[in-house]
C-alpha cells in the first residue's frame, strides 16, 4: 500500500505539473492587448490510473480547439490645451495605438469647431524628414510636413504612431478667443475622438478717459473723478489710461490720438506721460517736439505733441520715440499701463 500511495502521489504531482505547464503556456501567449487573432487554443485532458498489479496506464481525451477571433479597437491619447499668438500656428502631439489583437488600418481626421473664419487644422506625421529632424520625438520640426496618409496607416497589435495636429489661429483674432479641435482615430472596430481647446493670445488694449476741473481745489478733484461742471476760463485736466490686459500678448506700435475738443483751447506745455495715475511729479512733461528722438526705455513712458489745432498725438511704450513732427509707437507688455495727462482752458 505504501508503494501505491507513493505512486498515486507521483501521479497527482505529474497531473498538477501538467496543468501548470498548460497555464504557463497560455500565459506566455497573452499579449498586452489580448491573444492574437487566429491563435488556436488546444486543450486535452489526461487520466493516469493503475490496475490491480499497480501497473500504470494513461488515457488521453480528444483534443478540442478554439480559434481566437479578431477584436478591433483603437486608442488616441489626449494632449493638454494650449494658448499662443493669433496669426500663428502651434501643434498638439498625438500618438495613436492599435489596441486590436490583429493588424488594422487606422485613419485620422481633425476638424475645427470655430465659426468663420475657420481655424485651419492639418495632420502631419512625426517622421523625422529633413536634416536635423528626429522621428518620433514629439517635436514639430520645420521639415516635418508629410500629411497623415488619407487611406490610413496599417499598424500591428500594440503598435503606435506619432503625429501632429497643427492648428493656425487667424490673424486679428481677439485675445482670449477659444476654439475646439476634434481629432478622431478610426479603425475597423470604431473610433476614439479627442478634443483640445486652443486659446488666442493677442494684444488687448483698453483706453479710459477721465476729466477733472483743475481750477477747483479740493480732495474730490482727483482722477478718476469726472468733472460735470466748469466755468469759462477754468482749466480742465484730462487723463487717458492706456492698459494692455494681463495675460494678453504684447502690443506694439502704439499711437494715441485725441482730437481737439470744441470750446476748449490746449494749454501749451501742459502735457505729462508716465506711470503715476494722478499726475504726480513722476510723470514726464511732454509736448517738447523731441527732435533728438530719444527712445523710451519703459512701458509706462511715451512722447507726445499737439498740433496747431489742438489735436493730441502720443507715441507710447518701450522703444517709442518722437522725431521732429513725427514719431514711432513702442510696445506695451501684458498687464502694463501708461497714463497721458493734458490740460485745456474752457473758452
Amino acid at each position: 500500500m505504501k508503494s501505491f500511495r507513493s505512486k498515486s502521489k507521483q501521479g497527482i504531482i505529474l497531473l498538477m505539473a501538467s496543468f501548470l505547464v498548460c497555464l504557463l503556456g497560455v500565459t506566455t501567449m497573452v499579449h498586452a492587448l489580448g491573444t492574437p487573432a487566429g491563435t488556436d487554443i488546444d486543450n486535452q485532458a489526461t487520466v493516469n490510473y493503475q490496475d490491480a498489479g499497480l501497473n500504470n496506464y494513461v488515457a488521453n481525451s480528444n483534443t478540442v480547439t478554439t480559434t481566437v477571433n479578431a477584436v478591433y479597437s483603437v486608442a488616441l491619447d489626449s494632449p493638454v490645451d494650449k494658448s499662443w499668438a493669433a496669426g500663428s500656428s502651434d501643434y498638439y502631439y498625438y500618438t495613436v495605438t492599435n489596441t486590436s489583437n490583429t493588424n488594422d488600418t487606422i485613419t485620422m481626421a481633425a476638424v475645427s469647431e470655430a465659426t468663420l473664419p475657420d481655424w485651419a487644422v492639418s495632420l502631419v506625421l512625426d517622421d523625422g524628414v529633413g536634416v536635423g529632424s528626429i522621428a518620433g520625438n514629439g517635436i514639430k520640426e520645420p521639415n516635418e510636413v508629410t500629411p497623415y496618409p488619407g487611406p490610413g496607416v496599417s499598424l500591428g497589435p500594440d503598435a503606435t504612431l506619432g503625429f501632429f495636429a497643427v492648428v493656425t489661429i487667424p490673424g486679428g483674432t481677439a485675445n482670449g478667443t477659444t476654439d475646439d479641435t476634434i481629432t478622431t482615430a478610426t479603425g475597423t472596430g470604431g473610433n476614439d475622438p479627442d478634443t483640445v481647446t486652443s486659446t488666442a493670445s493677442a494684444p488687448a488694449i483698453t483706453i479710459v478717459k477721465s476729466v477733472i476741473n483743475a481750477s477747483v481745489v479740493g480732495p474730490a478733484e482727483t482722477h478718476p473723478q469726472v468733472a460735470t461742471n466748469a466755468d469759462p476760463g477754468q482749466i480742465l485736466e484730462y487723463r487717458l489710461t492706456v492698459t494692455n490686459a494681463a495675460g494678453a500678448a504684447a502690443a506694439v506700435n502704439i499711437v494715441l490720438t485725441d482730437n481737439n475738443t470744441p470750446f476748449t483751447t490746449y494749454r501749451t506745455g501742459e502735457m505729462w506721460i508716465g506711470a503715476d495715475d494722478d499726475n504726480a511729479p513722476l510723470n514726464t512733461a511732454q509736448d517738447d517736439d523731441d527732435a533728438g528722438g530719444v527712445a523710451c526705455v519703459a512701458d509706462a513712458c511715451g512722447h507726445g505733441s499737439v498740433d496747431g489745432t489742438g489735436n493730441v498725438t502720443a507715441y507710447l511704450g518701450t522703444g517709442s520715440n518722437e522725431t521732429g513732427g513725427g514719431g514711432t509707437g513702442g510696445s506695451l507688455a501684458p498687464g502694463s499701463t501708461v497714463y497721458i495727462f493734458f490740460r485745456v482752458d474752457v473758452d
